[in-house]
């Protein structure tokens, strides 16, 4: 499931670092590669040494390049699309009850960068399972090659009776909210069972946290039987009557992560196929490709390269753009932040159409912030949030990023204040009023200026300087009444509105990055503050002192109380005494005596 928490903190972690040359998601195991793979070919990818009868796919990465020849040509490209012609499948190998050999092949293509989730399989038999790599594409000079990461769980047959149906489709493969119109999944049957019998299945989404074979469980929605299979739809086995199809349609509400739930209609329980994401939007995620280092930060004047994942996504010249806004602007209204202008040149140029899937963008970031990354699609006329691929996992979708900036009030009438973008993060406000004196409600007269309640604003010191008071403060927003790192800003913003400030009878404003120091004041301020220092550490010397003589007088006191002639006295103080405890002994430090009265 999708956290969309998609801010991109300059200079400060904002998730797991990506490296080019690495695969994505982080699957366990080593790589595995097929290269230089014609026309028409089929190899082998990665083959399992364990047989099994039934498995759960949990992770997929792979990734597909072109081997560019001596002309300098991809002749693998297709043109106005980012993927080339290929499928990718498991291929399952088992002996038939005749003796023969049969293979079974489940696509899985579309797991990677799409809906699909962990996918369930079953199968006739123990079988020999091997992830397989064909090249389908049309000109004869083309050579694909492919790495992969997989990692399988092998369980025990699923259900009791029949062989379920493995999901090896989405159409499109990333299911979003606000697409029009219906989403399919495509499901594979085995030659025992036809897929046109499977009209009257039952098929259902239900929470992530629930179990299909939950009988009191309510499903949240049914997938609607369809008779024909897309016809684009590239699929591993030729004979489409062992595919079935069901639809579905999806509202912003329905973002989120499910379990996909097939039930056959003789059956009174359900089993699990796999899981189904739900996308707030399209593209669905994206992910660094460049400038993000190994602990995951960018750096302000270093170039980075976002990579868009999506469906039918528009690189043309009037195609798709990208912008940075601030954390606390709307995609819609906010404007293009962080020194980096709106972005209409996406990458790689002029692709459009079903099969473009990816978009790049590469930018350098000329001023420090916190910002959200945000998409407009030429086909959908609107600005949507994109989130960071690391946020993808079980739980809640939102399609909010932070909790938002708090709108401060004024304290008199409440109405709401204006705020301001981020830009620096001060610690110290700086005033200097128009008069010689530090007015008696000089904080409330901030409180209404800067709309802070006067109870979170601290007056550090204040000086006279060139006849002008100065007085620096510090604010402690808490809660909802205001964030203080924005009212700084706001702060910063209004100083040159001097008409304005006048009325509270202030002549200047200014913020400070780093705490003011007490060794910058001057004249008859540092003088006054030494002379009090002074006095203050005389008077703490002779208070020691004091104290010292009265505790020695109180023991004193109490040891004649007890008995003790005033002139045995001495022989409890050995001043002059050598140490009596020789070697082999230790002192004991902070040892504690109790005396009872």
């Amino acid at each position: 499931m999708l956290k969309t928490v998609c801010l991109i903190s300059v200079l400060l972690l904002v998730g797991l670092g990506v490296n080019a040359d690495n695969l994505y998601p982080a699957c366990g195991g080593r790589i595995s590669s097929a290269e230089n793979v014609k026309k028409g070919d089929t190899a082998v990818v990665h083959e399992f040494s364990t047989r099994v009868e039934a498995f759960s796919l949990e992770c997929l990465a792979y990734e597909v390049t072109s081997i560019i020849g001596s002309d300098g040509v991809d002749h693998c490209l297709i043109r106005h699309q980012t993927k080339y012609a290929y499928k990718l499948a498991i291929k399952a190998t088992y002996t038939n009850d005749n003796g023969g050999e049969e293979s079974r092949y489940f696509d899985v293509k579309d797991f990677v960068g799409g809906s699909i989730g962990s996918l369930r399989v079953n199968l006739p038999k123990r079988s020999k399972l091997e992830v397989v790599f064909t090249n389908t594409g049309e000109n004869p000079k083309c050579l694909l090659s492919v790495r992969e990461l997989i990692e399988l769980k092998r369980h025990d047959r699923i259900g009791d009776s029949h062989d379920l149906p493995v999901l090896v489709a989405a159409n499109p493969p990333t299911i979003f909210a606000d697409k029009p119109g219906k989403s399919s999944l495509i499901f594979r049957f085995s030659d025992k069972r036809q897929a046109a019998e499977t009209s009257r299945d039952v098929v259902t989404f239900i929470r992530y946290e629930d179990s299909c074979d939950d009988t009191s469980i309510t499903p949240l929605r049914y997938l609607d039987y369809e008779a024909t299979i897309p016809n684009d739809l590239v699929l591993s086995e030729d004979d489409r009557s062992q595919y079935s199809s069901r639809a579905i349609t999806f509202y912003p509400e329905d973002v989120g992560e499910y379990r996909l739930c097939y039930r056959y209609k003789e059956d009174s329980t359900a089993n699990e196929l796999g899981t189904i994401t739900v996308f707030a939007g399209n593209p669905s995620y994206y992910t660094f490709i460049e400038g993000m280092d190994a602990d995951g930060r960018i750096y302000v004047g270093r170039p980075c390269t976002i990579k868009f994942f999506g469906y039918s996504l528009d690189t043309r010249p009037d195609g798709d753009s990208a912008k940075l806004v601030y954390e606390h602007e709307d995609c819609d209204d906010g404007a293009p932040a962080g020194g980096v202008p709106k972005a209409t040149d996406l990458g790689p140029a002029d692709d459009f159409g079903p099969e473009t899937v990816f978009t790049t963008w590469r930018f350098t970031l000329r001023t420090g912030g916190s910002f959200k990354i945000c998409y407009f699609r030429a086909s959908g006329n609107k600005w949507t949030e994109v989130p960071f691929i690391t946020d993808v996992g079980p739980g809640g979708i939102t399609t909010t990023t932070s909790v938002p900036v708090p709108i401060p009030t004024r304290p008199g009438d409440k109405t709401e204040c204006s705020t301001v973008h981020i830009e620096k993060r001060y610690t110290t406000a700086k005033f200097v009023l128009t008069g010689s004196s530090l007015p008696s409600d000089f904080t409330n007269k901030l409180s209404e200026l800067l709309c802070v309640p006067a109870k979170m604003i601290s007056i550090l010191f204040f000086k006279k300087i060139d006849g002008h008071m100065t007085a620096y403060i510090s604010l402690f927003c808490d809660g909802n009444a205001c964030d203080s790192v924005e009212r700084y800003n706001y702060i910063v913003s209004i100083q040159n509105k001097t008409k304005e400030l006048s009325k509270f009878g202030i002549e200047k404003v200014g913020a400070l990055t780093d705490p003011p120091v007490f060794e910058s004041l001057t004249g008859k301020a540092t003088s006054l503050l030494s002379t009090a220092l002074w006095c203050i550490t005389v008077l703490i010397i002779f208070g020691m002192l004091a104290y010292v003589a009265l505790m020695f007088k109180k023991r004193r006191d109490r040891m004649i109380n007890f008995g003790l002639d005033e002139g045995e006295l001495d022989d409890i103080y050995p001043l002059n005494r050598s140490d009596p405890i020789g070697e082999g002994h230790e002192r004991v430090k902070n040892a504690v005596i109790e005396i009872e009265e």
